[in-house]
């Protein structure tokens, strides 16, 4: 029996869906995360695709997908006879067992190199067979069984294609939409202490400045060594802070930069209608040179460079990605659209730019001047009864951020709501009235005899090689009475965990200023050292007297 056009229509459907729901499982795989990025590579050779923002990525889309049409197609002609969509819509293949699985998938081979040409199709309007089917001697009939059930099959497909996505998630967090720092019921939070308690403070290296109340933490400048990307290991400034009511302590690190339009790049892979969807975000892909960071002289100008409407779509972008796992068929065809692949790919290298954890949790967070995307992990250490909570945050409103990371250390009996009352304790107090250099170079710090260093500026003269020798020595007598003055402190109040975690502190910080002065020699004078070295060792020895005490 001859086949309507409106059936084959329909058949075309079915696979069209049954290879959009089977990406998914592929995704990450060679078969389309390779074959994308050869035909990536391949079209990028043309230079009028090359010149518009998503030409590029649109036809690497539509030939990944139609490749995998194709294999999905072949491999189910050769098992059952015909299509997966055929199957659903109650077509079926003329001739007998061996004859229509092979002849057939002879048929779907020559539809790979015949189809997208649909002068050889037009033959259907005509209620003729193909040219496909004449060359290959089978002919697509009508069947029986299977067309009545095209819908219950059309319902099933979207099931791998939405539930799946959350079992392959290892950690299921919850995006919460909320502004809990910088102004509520636009009125400002205002710090803990009075205002004649407050310490200005300012740091080129984290790219900040505000105020906090002194009276609260001990701050202990110090430099940590990590590890890059590339395996090498590099000397990292941070600050920890030691609570003077409690015995946990906190950390501030600046991991890296961060070229936010790279990753929000990722959301054209597999994405023909990104453009539709985030007309913002294209436009600043194809216009990143005006996002760049500008100089001090142009500090009267300062404003976001990005648009509301930008920052609207970036948010909607990682909500609907870190989300993806989540969404049911509806909530996907709506918050994210028929490609998803692309918010596939940003949730991806959202977990590879921030580690991962059992436990997550997400928020945007305005800090001060600007609103940022904030990540929260808790890890738990059952052979020292501990518990860590990290939060890694990076600003959303700027091209030329910076990636950081707070985290508290406690006992494990802390609950997590405790834990975080810490943390909002930790933004709200030292970054609530921050401005941040992000899109603007900071103003330049000139030094003179009555410059004051405190805790927090001591960083930016850890890194500073232009120091005069009296600066140097000015910053050595600073710091060394610093931390003098705080471990008495803290030696007082009998916090031994705190007093361990001093200790950690002077290490890194001898192990940083000798290398230091192997790069540049002498930067700091030898009666320093030694004597920054004794002050770990009175520590370690418990000598009370050393301090001042008993």
């Amino acid at each position: 029996m001859r086949v309507t056009i409106w059936r084959r229509v329909l058949a075309f459907v079915l696979d069209c869906l049954f290879t959009w729901g089977a990406l998914f499982y592929l995704w990450n795989g060679f078969i389309t995360q390779g074959l994308y990025n050869n035909a990536n590579s391949f079209f990028s050779h043309f230079p009028t695709l090359k010149n518009t923002v998503n030409g590029v990525e649109l036809f690497s889309s539509i030939f990944c997908f139609w490749i995998v049409f194709i294999i999905l197609k072949l491999f189910s002609t050769l098992l059952l006879g015909q299509s997966i969509g055929q199957l659903g819509s109650g077509l079926v293949a003329s001739g007998k067992f061996i004859h229509k699985r092979l002849k057939g998938a002879v048929r779907v081979f020559f539809e790979l190199f015949l189809s997208p040409f649909l002068v050889f199709d037009i033959s259907l309007l005509f209620n003729k067979i193909t040219l496909k089917e004449k060359l290959t001697q089978t002919v697509i009939q009508k069947g029986e069984g299977f067309g009545r059930n095209s819908l219950a099959l059309l319902f099933l497909l979207f099931i791998p294609l939405s539930y799946n996505l959350f079992y392959k998630s290892q950690a299921y967090g919850s995006m919460i939409k909320k502004n809990i720092l910088g102004l509520i019921n636009n009125e400002k939070i205002t710090l803990d202490k009075p205002s004649e308690k407050e310490q200005k403070y300012r740091s080129d290296f984290f790219k900040v400045s505000g105020a906090f109340s002194k009276d609260q933490d001990f701050v202990l400048p110090t430099v940590y060594m990590r590890r890059t990307k590339d395996g090498k290991k590099k000397m990292s400034p941070a600050l920890y802070f030691l609570g003077k009511e409690s015995t946990g302590y906190s950390t501030f690190k600046r991991l890296n930069d961060l070229n936010l339009l790279k990753i929000l790049k990722e959301g054209l892979r597999g994405n023909p209608l990104f453009t539709t969807y985030y007309p913002h975000i294209t436009q600043l892909m194809s216009n990143e040179f005006e996002y760049q960071s500008k100089s001090y002289v142009e500090l009267d100008k300062k404003k976001h460079l990005f648009s509301e409407e930008l920052r609207k779509e970036i948010k909607d972008f990682l909500n609907s990605s870190l989300n993806l796992y989540s969404y049911g068929p509806i909530e996907l065809l709506s918050f994210v659209g028929p490609f998803p692949f692309g918010h596939h790919s940003l949730h991806g290298e959202i977990n590879k730019l921030l580690p991962e954890g059992t436990h997550e949790m997400y928020d945007f967070v305005v800090i001060g001047s600007n609103e940022f995307f904030r990540k929260s992990i808790v890890y738990s250490i059952p052979s020292q009864n501990k518990k860590i909570l990290k939060s890694y945050f990076f600003p959303i409103d700027t091209n030329n951020g910076s990636v950081y990371e707070w985290s508290y250390l406690s006992n494990g009996d802390l609950e997590l709501a405790a834990m975080i009352k810490k943390r909002d304790h930790f933004f709200s107090h030292y970054l609530i009235n921050s401005n941040w250099w992000f899109d603007y170079a900071p103003p330049p710090r000139e030094l003179n005899t009555f410059f004051k260093f405190d805790e927090i500026s001591f960083i930016d003269f850890y890194l500073r090689d232009d120091l005069d020798v009296f600066t140097l020595r000015k910053m050595e007598e600073e710091l060394y009475a610093h931390f003098f003055q705080t471990i008495k402190n803290i030696l007082q109040s009998n916090k031994k965990e705190q007093v361990l975690v001093i200790e950690q502190v002077l290490v890194e910080l001898n192990y940083f200023m000798k290398i230091n002065n192997k790069k540049k020699e002498n930067k700091y004078s030898t009666q320093f050292l030694e004597m920054f070295y004794y002050l770990y060792l009175h520590l370690k020895n418990n000598n009370t007297k050393f301090f001042g005490i008993g």
